[in-house]
């Protein structure tokens, strides 16, 4: 009863091969049309063997001759399928062990980041390497919350020294013109000259979202600063991105979008020239640039509201202009401390007073040692006379009076960076 026992070994090949197992292994070696060929000859294969088994009771000699022969082929099929098993099998094996292998690893990882969490200054360098001015917006909003809130402890490794971008991640698709060569922006009293304005804008605070990170970045632990320093430049930086989303939405509502017309980076120039020097940076960035934006703030809300634009003019008044008033005041106050309180920890950056109780005579000055080093720095790192008309008063509310800024009007020699406004 040969062809009996081939009819079970068939029956036992075909339930093989028409298992999930049999099918996935056609998947796996890229052979499945393979498996079910095999899969159908051998269900043939079992139709014949009943036929079969009915001619070679009535004694056929040829058949007898052929079961032989079929026999042989049946048992390799199956001694293959049962190769095929056991490799798939060992496959397996191999795809759980390095599956575990992996989950193992990044558990490691993740335990390892765990044990060493990021630090503010790690967080600030991403934010610098992020292209997509609003994702940088974004993440940088993100990193100040988590600072804020305590989720970011350290401000940074002492053991650690991170690379901080020369330049910072940008997009290609502005296109950027040397300040001499920008179109006029008009006084808003046209949808165009509106455009261009808010334009103008946005690109300001794109740069000034950059800025404030990077002086964290790349000033923060080179110079040691206290941990409020990096609080407040973190203020800063949260209050320039939220700057920019707010005004790149007004530009949309007007029609436009980032990057439709031309722009320069004449404030990070500046941050070029001052890349090796915190006290140049607090001064030309944050006490010439930022205070320069004061002055004409009151101008600019007020064209806005001569044509019509009252959205916009509500938007710089009652956010971005008291805001920005803030931002001159830090580099002011850390202006300060570098100049009069870095080696006294008793020392309050928020004023001019030094501990101890000086004497009145004695507060001049070191006021006046702090402001003929703010003129020496501006005249060294900055291109030409500041403008006047000042805003007299939202300087002073930033923390620095007009002895500060005046004298700086009359023209001197040795430039180095050139305006942006």
């Amino acid at each position: 009863m040969a062809e009996l026992l081939l009819s079970v070994v068939a029956e036992g090949i075909i339930g093989t091969l028409g298992s999930l197992a049999a099918k996935e292994i056609g998947l796996l070696w890229g052979v499945k049309d393979e498996v079910e060929s095999l899969m159908s000859t051998v269900s043939t294969i079992k139709a014949v063997l009943l036929d079969a088994e009915e001619k070679h009771a009535a004694g056929n000699h040829a058949v007898k001759d052929w079961l032989g022969k079929l026999e042989d082929a049946m048992y390799d099929a199956d001694d293959l399928l049962d190769e095929v098993s056991t490799e798939a099998l060992q496959r397996e094996i191999m795809t759980r062990d390095k599956k575990a292998k992996k989950s193992r690893v990044a558990t490691g990882k993740m335990s390892r980041r765990q044990d060493r969490a990021e630090t503010l200054v790690e967080a600030a360098v991403g934010v610098l390497n992020t292209a997509d001015p609003f994702e940088k917006a974004r993440l940088g909003d993100s990193v100040a919350s988590q600072w804020l809130q305590g989720t970011i402890t350290q401000p940074y490794d002492p053991s650690r020294d991170l690379p901080v971008p020369d330049r910072p991640a940008r997009l290609s698709n502005i296109k950027l013109v040397s300040p001499s060569l920008m179109p006029k922006l008009g006084k808003a009293g046209s949808l165009q000259s509106r455009q261009a304005i808010v334009h103008s804008l946005v690109h300001i605070e794109s740069w000034a979202i950059d800025l404030s990170w990077d002086i964290i970045a790349r000033f923060g632990k080179q110079a040691a600063m206290p941990r409020d320093f990096f609080t407040d430049f973190v203020k800063v930086a949260q209050d320039e991105g939220r700057h920019f989303t707010l005004l790149a939405e007004r530009l949309e509502g007007l029609g436009s979008f980032y990057g439709a017309l031309p722009a320069h980076d004449g404030l990070w120039d500046s941050a070029t020239a001052t890349s090796t020097d915190l006290l140049a940076r607090l001064a030309v960035e944050h006490c010439v640039h930022e205070a320069r934006g004061l002055d004409v703030l009151p101008t600019t809300i007020s064209r806005f509201r001569n044509g019509g634009d009252n959205e916009t003019a509500e938007l710089l008044e009652r956010v971005i202009y008291p805001e920005e008033i803030t931002h001159c005041a830090a580099g002011v106050k850390w202006f300060k401390y570098l100049c009069l309180g870095a080696e006294n920890p008793a020392w309050n950056p928020g004023s001019l007073a030094s501990p101890g109780g000086a004497g009145e005579s004695e507060k001049t000055l070191e006021e006046n040692e702090v402001i003929q080093k703010f003129h020496s720095i501006v005249r060294t790192y900055f291109r030409g006379p500041l403008k006047p008309p000042f805003n007299e008063e939202a300087r002073k509310a930033a923390g620095f009076g007009p002895q500060w800024y005046e004298p700086l009007a009359v023209k001197e020699v040795n430039p180095r960076v050139t305006t942006i406004f």
